[in-house]
């Protein structure tokens, strides 16, 4: 099973930049909902997979009429991926995290 790390909200889809100060707490809970996630995955299949899943506009928040985004894409790929990896290494999908 392939886990898709991607933070939203009940706003949207998907935030502009989830390393944000603003989103430090839907990123705490996104985090701890992964851990259990992983924690499963693991016991049951010993492997853990995620991938760091964030879209162009629609789901990237955008200016009205240019649909320029309000973040950089690769810049939230990149964060959510690197985080993840390292808590992964770090073990927080151990039966406990």
């Amino acid at each position: 099973m392939l886990t898709h790390a991607r933070l939203g909200s009940p706003r949207e889809i998907q935030v502009a930049d989830p390393a944000a100060p603003e989103h430090r707490e839907l990123l705490a809970t996104y985090e701890a909902w992964w851990a259990q996630i992983w924690a499963a995955q693991a016991a049951r299949d010993g492997v853990v997979y995620v991938e760091a899943e964030f879209g162009p506009a629609p789901y990237m928040p955008a200016l009205p009429h240019t649909l320029q985004p309000l973040a950089s894409l690769n810049g939230a790929v990149e964060f959510v991926g690197q985080r993840q990896r390292r808590r992964l290494m770090e073990g927080v999908c151990r039966a406990n995290p």
